[in-house]
């Protein structure tokens, strides 16, 4: 099954819940939706594939050149004139009540009493009367636009016109029979209008081929009661080809009864379309993510303070203003919007609000996942529908207010057709007049008031009716009734005849063993690229290998499915492209993974990106000084490519080294882990102190260090009569003091395994790095230089050495232990 809908799939909650349900059913689903820019190829939601190719506007956009002269009459126009009329009635109410308001006083002083008899109080007569003057007058508006606009209006009537009328529509159609012709789907549910003429020309050319296919049609809203920016041809080309397509389609499903009789009285449809309502799960789950816990916590407000919550789209047209407009007149009330990242919106409610003096008061946030919202928003008192009168909004339940349901909030919203009925009859909610502050706001005041008895309206049988479980029975129908009992399991054994089982773990560094055991503790599925395709583990010690097909878009999908089909971390251990180029470039490749739900990451090597040249600039007698001037040059343009490369493709960034962490560049210190074990703490013993007496025992690993530290090493040893003992790992018990690194102003691995057997450690640790790493390293500070002054203080002191190599131990088995290395990996992934 394909699921086509004209928009980049992100947010769209009923694609989302059907491609899951049409998945769970045994269906092999794939989403197609439109490319954005900021959307990426290939996506997925859960485990469904989501394809977005890039649409071609290049006919569209010549078009609009050539007809720009041409078109005489725009939506703006006549949202302009309609916006007139209003603001006329309004001016014509306030002059004649203020004349009538001046005959009333005259007639008190002629006659009070007499007159006061048949004085009707509360009656807006004038209102009454001037309002229906200004509905009429709007009422002629549209009518005169389309007789402006009549040629455009005679020509839609002729089959195929809007292809003509409205060149963008050809650039849905092209986009989405390609990507029916490269997946060859046995049935496609269209979403909305932009696949239709796609998915009717592709059933056409395998009707030809003597192949059955079906497709249905899913309208989400009311066409006619839509806003269609620009020229009215925008709006006609779009409702022509909605009236002929429909009667192509081989079911129609929309999302309310009363938009279902519209359909069928508007299209002359031979059967009522299926009502599918857009409704949440009733199963809502609290696994946020991002750190996201729910809205109360993150307002941090009480649980006494009011707090409505708006869910939805940030446009003028849903009643957005309403709201904060109405804040001045409810003391103590909050107000939160979930809602789309849309910037002008944003501010223009943060406006309204520091003009009101209510910006304390306002909270706008972002979207989480859909179906977490009913848990997300389930801490707050009242949800909000303020939508405008339009045709469109009479007609639906819009899918906010199931969501406010599942959360089993009481509701506030505009008395319009569907939803002022709704929450009538249901008793869960108060209707106020549509874009009126004043009754908006004593529609809150009422419902705080009642707010117990409407939430004991909210029955478990309403749930059950309003839930997503619900509509999935109606679904099975509509579908099964169309796919022969042969196609699903053939599709099946498709999806899966490229995985392979691998019973044997791959072979792994240390480090990334280590990176992948503790994603799996994590609850996340570590993925790894091999030559020959991708390994994601089963479990323990089992891994499954996804084979990478090249070119053939239904096998590349599959893999991408397997692949992201469920929270995990990809580690990456090169840089070649991990997906064929036809696919996804590799600068995309990083954020497609984590919309998709699977976070990437690359554990750099210590050191591995730092330029030679710089470490060289700073500590001249590092170990870079014993290299040739070639090497060292051939290094540094090496080390400078990763660097542009990470820049590119921007994965989380992590290494042991200390001091690596910069959270502004996504950078971030993974600790080593050096198990201590058990006997280490006793191992600096009693006989210590006598034999510094002998002479101090020194361990030195020579890893990194160049000649000149070396023999600088050497000579402040002797300068003590101390003992040199090199790379001493299986003399650890030993060695009364071990130096560490002098000249990269951090500690390195070596270090840590002193520590870790219990044998203090004198370097040179940076206060950049110790405070990059947030913790007190228990080294004993110094540098080349005053090396031989704190070998012979120390010396002195073995009470020093002892707490030093207590501290030590202290310090790797608190922060280089599993469970530190855990807690970092998951503060890492969790709010990259």
């Amino acid at each position: 099954m394909v699921m086509a809908v004209g928009n980049s799939v992100t947010g769209d909650s009923r694609v989302e819940k059907m491609a899951v349900t049409a998945a769970n059913s045994g269906f092999d689903v794939t989403i197609v939706g439109v490319k954005h820019r900021t959307t990426h190829t290939f996506g997925a939601y859960r485990n469904v594939p989501i394809y977005r190719p890039t649409p071609d506007w290049t006919d569209y956009n010549n078009f609009l050149k050539a007809k720009k002269e041409s078109f005489s009459v725009t939506q703006e126009s006549i949202e302009a004139i309609t916006k007139s009329i209003d603001s006329k009635t309004r001016a014509t109410t306030r002059r004649l009540q203020n004349f009538a308001d001046g005959v009333g006083e005259i007639s008190k002083v002629i006659a009070p009493m007499h007159l006061d008899r048949y004085k009707t109080p509360n009656i807006d007569w004038m209102t009454a009367i001037v309002g229906k003057v200004g509905r009429l007058r709007h009422r002629a508006v549209q009518p005169w636009a389309n007789i402006k606009s009549g040629k455009s209006w005679l020509y839609s009537a002729q089959p195929g016109a809007w292809r003509e009328l409205w060149k963008q529509i050809e650039g849905f159609e092209a986009l989405f029979l390609n990507a029916f012709r490269e997946l060859k789907p046995d049935i496609i549910h269209v979403h909305d209008r932009h696949p239709m003429s796609a998915a009717y020309i592709y059933q056409s050319e395998q009707k030809a081929l003597g192949i059955d296919l079906n497709w249905i049609y899913d309208a989400h809203e009311y066409l006619p009661g839509q806003r269609f920016s620009g020229p009215i041809q925008h709006r006609i080309g779009w409702l022509a080809m909605e009236r002929e397509m429909i009667q192509k389609a081989s079911a129609v499903i929309t999302v309310s009864d009363e938009l279902a009789e519209n359909l069928e009285r508007r299209h002359s449809l031979l059967q009522r379309p299926w009502v599918v309502s857009n409704a949440p799960t009733s199963t809502g789950t609290s696994r946020l993510l991002s750190g996201r816990t729910d809205l109360r916590s993150e307002l941090a407000l009480d649980s006494s303070t009011p707090l409505m919550v708006y869910v939805g789209k940030l446009a003028e047209r849903r009643g957005i203003y309403t709201a904060v407009d109405a804040l001045p007149q409810l003391e103590g009330v909050h107000l939160a919007y979930l809602a789309s990242k849309d910037p002008g919106p944003r501010d223009e409610l943060r406006k309204r609000a520091l003009a009101h003096g209510v910006e304390d008061r306002l909270h706008i946030l972002d979207y989480v996942p859909s179906s977490l919202v009913p848990s997300y928003i389930s801490t707050a008192t009242i949800g909000l529908s303020p939508l405008y009168a339009t045709p469109a909004h009479e007609l639906a339940l819009a899918t906010k207010i199931r969501e406010y349901l599942q959360a089993q909030l009481p509701m506030v919203v505009s008395d319009l057709k569907v939803q002022g009925a709704f929450v009538r009859s249901t008793g869960i909610g108060v209707a106020h007049a549509p874009g009126d502050t004043q009754s908006f706001a004593k529609a809150v005041r009422a419902a705080l008031r009642d707010i117990a008895d409407l939430r004991s309206n909210i029955s478990p049988d309403l749930l059950r009716e309003h839930s997503w479980e619900r509509q999935e029975e109606v679904l099975e129908v509509v579908w099964k009734s169309f796919l022969p009992h042969s196609v699903e399991k053939q599709t099946i054994q498709k999806s899966e005849s490229n995985l392979s089982s691998v019973q044997a773990a791959p072979t792994l560094s240390q480090r990334t063993q280590a990176i992948a055991d503790a994603a799996t503790r994590l609850g996340l599925r570590a993925i790894l690229k091999r030559p020959d395709g991708f390994l994601y583990r089963v479990e323990g010690d089992v891994w499954q290998m996804v084979a990478i097909a090249e070119g053939d878009l239904r096998s590349q999908l599959s893999v991408w499915s397997k692949i992201v089909s469920e929270p995990g971390l990809f580690i990456l251990e090169s840089f070649e492209p991990p997906l064929p180029m036809s696919i996804i470039s590799p600068e995309g490749m990083v954020p497609m993974f984590q919309d998709s739900g699977v976070s990437v990451l690359y554990d750099a090597p210590e050191g591995i990106l730092k330029d030679p040249n710089d470490v060289l600039e700073v500590e001249p007698r590092s170990f870079w000084a014993d290299i040739s001037s070639e090497s060292v040059q051939r290094t540094s343009i090496r080390r400078r490519r990763l660097r542009k490369l990470l820049e590119a493709w921007k994965p989380i960034l992590t290494s042991a080294e200390p001091g690596f962490g910069n959270t502004e560049s996504n950078r971030h210190w993974l600790p080593l882990i050096l198990p201590v074990e058990k006997s280490s703490s006793d191992s600096y013993n009693q006989s210590t102190e006598a034999a510094i007496s002998d002479g101090l025992r020194v361990g030195i690993s020579t890893a990194n260090r160049s000649k000149s530290e070396l023999e600088a090493i050497r000579l402040a040893i002797n300068s003590i009569h101390g003992y040199s003992m090199f790379d001493p790992f299986d003399q650890l018990g030993e060695i009364d003091i071990a130096i560490g690194s002098l000249t990269s102003a951090t500690y390195s691995e070596d270090d840590l395994r002193f520590m870790a057997a219990g044998v203090p450690v004198i370097g040179n640790v940076s206060p950049a790095v110790r405070l990059s790493i947030e913790r007190e390293v228990p080294i004993i500070q110094s540098d080349l230089d005053s090396l031989h002054y704190e070998l012979q203080r120390v010396a002195g002191e073995p009470q020093l050495l002892s707490q030093a190599a207590r501290n030590g131990l202290d310090f790797v088995s608190t922060f280089h232990s599993w469970e530190a290395f855990d807690s970092a990996l998951s503060g890492i992934v969790l709010h990259s």
